[in-house]
């Protein structure tokens, strides 16, 4: 009986869904990771058929990225304060696998590309299912944003470190590790 169809069951019976459970396998990494954020698909995430929607997708990306920066001692409140949020020129959605309500995922987080100044970076966050398997990837391209005057800014020496902190050493070996010019945020 597949995982989904017996956690349902249990539900349905009043028990207790562990879906935070950790198992044995070597592609999970703790709960503890900061760059990790796991959430249970909901009702309200899916589409016409039965699917995960594709802006379920980006709010659990936006999600994970939020829960990320507070974690690291900046949470919006901070943001406020010093005047800065991130604002998103372009997302990207690369689907690869279905998912379906009860299902858990993982958002994996980590910084692909980044500008000189630290105003413009690129973020990945890969969606996994329990097995660790990708079922879709969602790459973001942000810029941090000076709420008083409304222009994209460099962000403060520790967010910026943050930032290059999340770097994918994999990209940057290939030599993407350079600003990449992201556009206007205009559609093309």
């Amino acid at each position: 009986m597949p995982v989904r169809r017996r956690n349902a069951r249990r539900w349905l019976r009043g028990g207790r869904l562990d879906y935070n459970r950790d198992s044995n396998r070597g592609n999970q990494r703790p709960m503890s990771d900061p760059t990790i954020q796991r959430f249970v698909i909901q009702w309200r995430d899916l589409d016409a058929n039965g699917h995960m929607r594709n802006t379920a997708y980006l709010e659990y990306a936006t999600q994970a990225r939020f829960a990320f920066f507070a974690t690291h001692g900046f949470p919006l409140s901070e943001f406020r304060q010093l005047s800065l949020g991130p604002i998103t020129l372009r997302d990207e959605i690369t689907y690869v696998r279905e998912v379906h309500m009860l299902e858990t995922i993982e958002s994996r987080l980590h910084a692909a590309n980044w500008s000189d100044d630290g105003s413009r970076f690129r973020l990945v966050n890969d969606i996994v299912n329990r097995d660790g398997d990708r079922v879709a990837r969602v790459v973001a391209d942000l810029a941090w944003m000076n709420m008083a005057t409304r222009a994209i800014t460099a962000p403060p020496a520790e967010l910026f470190q943050l930032v290059r902190d999340l770097g994918d050493p994999s990209l940057r070996r290939r030599g993407r590790s350079g600003p990449q010019q992201t556009g206007t945020g205009d559609a093309d």
